[in-house]
């Protein structure tokens, strides 16, 4: 990820250099040293449109908690611990204030905080009864950072292989498309940070309306100097999501497959 002096420096999306004379830099630089979280809402308030250059700082100084915290309500610490231990191996796990925290089975994406719909399950992941889970990537062989920002921009624009409309922090409902699932695959598509700094876009199952409820497939973008990938991990409990999830793997696989190929064609233009 681009770390906080790399945003700043390059003129990136807060535009500002090192020097800038409103002090965003030293108070930034400041609140990601201390990870005081009155402090980092308080700025986030008057600078709403510098929020994501202060999460990338609290990332760069290992400020992961207050960083979640500013992402979900000012959740407790000790839940967040709690969380993040019920979530070791995969899954999702309330925070208790109307979030939930996530962590994506396998390495490809980190944990990440998100609205908790009601009547979500407290705990979803391999702990649970019928568990399941797929992963899957698609991958090109350019590290640059425009092919980046159109493979993100696609995720969010486009969150699930059916009807949709963008992802966005509070949830877009959204028809999941998977197929034989009919009009019963009703999800919420949310856009979140994890702590690696990546995008990340989770579609999660809506109670009652979904036929594989409960459960979440997350999807994000990592790059390396050489190439950039769009990965996605499905994880849930639903009973009938066991014969299903072959489907549900073959119908995001080609997803994430189309999604790559368009932020391919953006970027060239």
């Amino acid at each position: 990820m681009g770390g906080f002096l790399e945003i700043f420096g390059a003129g990136g999306t807060a535009g500002l250099s090192l020097g800038d004379s409103n002090g965003f830099e030293s108070r930034i630089v400041n609140i990601a040293a201390s990870g005081d979280l009155q402090a980092a809402r308080e700025f986030v308030t008057e600078n709403p449109a510098l929020k994501g250059n202060l999460e990338a700082a609290l990332l760069d100084a290992g400020q992961f908690d207050t960083f979640h915290q500013l992402n979900a309500n000012g959740a407790d610490l000790a839940v967040i611990g709690t969380a993040r231990e019920a979530i070791a191996d995969g899954g999702c796990h309330s925070l208790g204030n109307g979030y939930m925290m996530c962590d994506p089975q396998g390495p490809q994406i980190g944990e990440f905080t998100i609205p908790q719909q009601t009547g979500f399950p407290n705990y979803i992941g391999p702990n649970a009864r019928y568990s399941h889970h797929y992963e899957g990537s698609a991958s090109a062989p350019d590290g640059g950072a425009s092919l980046g920002r159109e493979a993100v921009a696609e995720l969010i624009v486009d969150p699930t292989p059916g009807e949709d409309r963008p992802a966005t922090a509070a949830g877009t409902l959204n028809d999941a498309g998977i197929p034989l699932a009919g009009s019963n695959d009703m999800v919420r598509s949310y856009v979140a940070t994890d702590i690696s700094g990546n995008t990340v876009v989770a579609n999660v199952t809506v109670p009652g309306q979904h036929i594989l409820h409960p459960g979440i497939v997350s999807q994000s973008v990592s790059q390396t100097e050489r190439s950039t990938t769009i990965s996605v991990v499905g994880e849930g409990n639903g009973f009938w999501s066991i014969p299903a999830n072959p489907i549900a793997d073959a119908t995001f696989q080609s997803k994430i497959d189309g999604d790559m190929r368009q932020a391919i064609y953006r970027d060239a233009q």
